[in-house]
């Protein structure tokens, strides 16, 4: 556990009651501020897309029109099982739909050419709204791997007919807004991982070594089975690393746009835990004062 606890603010346990509509509302406002569909975007080597519905279903135009009360309603987040293959960093991962860039096609028409091949979903059929853009991720390798984001709304009342690549794709599962903001203590899991001191400044590296810290731990969510046509109820998925890090993007941004005094605002999350109490605390203080200077 972390020892400065009132700096934890993990987003998905600062919501009790979360109005879906309003989200979807506030997440077409934020990514819809990049709409661009023909740029290949500079340094980026992945685009991936989060495909978004509502059920019971929610017509795109009554979204769109802020004036129209909707009723209750679930958003739900298109989520992958990566297939396991020996050439794949990501094997056996949670994901979304995408994959590399290929040729001198954009980044969107990555995304896009990348989930009809891995889930069969058209992305630029009448089926789907494009809402934008979002913000990306960066893994922090020798080299840095950026990857893009783009997302869609599920236009039609009925999801269209998937068909899966094998070779790419194990199962796919639709996740609700709620088990990632608000999952429950079975569902908030950490990932334990082989530390690797090249991706760490010096001082780290002596820290780590001084007190014998072999494995970090990230945070992470156990995504709950649905038993929906395509799912596999053997299938452990656990989101955590890049997916993570885009879809918490995506939540954050599209909460801080909101105007409504119910959603509470997401603060600082911490990166990862060393379970050890010194190096935490150490950590807390560099990470937090790290996003004080950023607000400034």
């Amino acid at each position: 556990s972390y020892p400065f606890f009132w700096l934890r603010s993990y987003y998905h346990s600062l919501f009790s009651i979360m109005d879906h509509v309003e989200w979807l509302r506030s997440c077409f406002q934020v990514t819809g501020c990049d709409r661009t569909t023909d740029e290949r975007l500079p340094g980026v080597q992945a685009c991936v897309s989060i495909v978004i519905r509502t059920v019971p279903h929610i017509p795109l135009r009554v979204l769109l029109d802020e004036s129209v009360e909707c009723p209750a309603t679930s958003v739900q987040i298109l989520f992958i099982k990566r297939a396991a293959r020996e050439s794949d960093r990501w094997s056996g991962h949670v994901a979304f739909p995408g994959g590399r860039c290929s040729g001198s096609e954009s980044s969107f028409h990555t995304a896009v050419r990348e989930t009809e091949e891995e889930v069969g979903l058209d992305l630029l059929s009448e089926d789907f709204h494009f809402c934008g853009r979002s913000d990306g991720a960066t893994v922090k390798t020798k080299t840095n791997f950026k990857v893009a984001v783009y997302a869609f709304y599920q236009c039609s009342a009925e999801t269209p007919a998937m068909k899966l690549e094998p070779s790419e794709v194990d199962s796919v599962r639709w996740i609700p807004l709620d088990v990632l903001v608000c999952p429950n203590e079975e569902q908030q899991k950490p990932v334990p991982w082989l530390l690797q001191s090249s991706g760490f400044s010096f001082i780290y590296r002596m820290i780590f070594r001084l007190f014998n810290i072999k494995y970090l731990y990230f945070p992470g969510i156990l995504l709950p089975i649905t038993g929906e046509e395509h799912d596999n109820e053997n299938h452990e998925y656990h989101l955590w690393g890049m997916t993570y890090g885009c879809i918490r993007k995506l939540i954050r941004n599209s909460i801080k746009a909101s105007d409504s005094n119910t959603l509470p605002q997401i603060h600082a999350e911490l990166p990862f835990t060393t379970r050890n109490v010194l190096v935490d605390s150490f950590t807390s203080l560099l990470f937090t004062s790290y996003i004080k200077i950023s607000k400034l």
